[in-house]
């Protein structure tokens, strides 16, 4: 079970990864818009316009989401991204908006490696790889 749990996380970090290679941070960032800016609802949910761009947008900030929680064998988080338990994924996706806005320079490069530089600046670990 947990090869296979391994296994599924590899081939989820490969997918991400080989589709990150094809899309810039500024691409990713007008498929983000309408998910940064999605309507909050008193029970939690949060809605947004069901379009091909949002979907890519919230998929693949699901799987860093999903990603960032692995840890190794010392129970040190993996990527260096220590979101508290209560972080959202729209919360993370505000996050890489603000942070391709505030970075110019970093636009023309790989989404992935610039939504991981944004959340680990925004939730760093502390020496143990935990949430500080």
């Amino acid at each position: 079970m947990r090869q296979l749990l391994f296994s599924a996380m590899f081939g989820a970090v490969a997918l991400v990864a080989a589709s990150a290679h094809a899309t810039t941070a500024l691409q990713m960032r007008s498929y983000c818009t309408g998910v940064a800016n999605a309507e909050r609802h008193p029970n939690g949910r949060v809605s947004f316009p069901l379009t091909f761009q949002n979907g890519q947008c919230w998929g693949g900030f699901d799987a860093i989401q999903q990603v960032s929680r692995v840890v190794d064998g010392q129970a040190k988080r993996l990527f260096g991204i220590c979101s508290p338990p209560q972080s959202t994924l729209v919360e993370m996706v505000q996050i890489f908006v603000a942070y391709v806005d505030s970075h110019p320079t970093q636009e023309n490069e790989d989404w992935f490696d610039v939504a991981s530089r944004a959340l680990v600046r925004a939730f760093p670990c502390d020496e143990r790889g935990e949430s500080r």
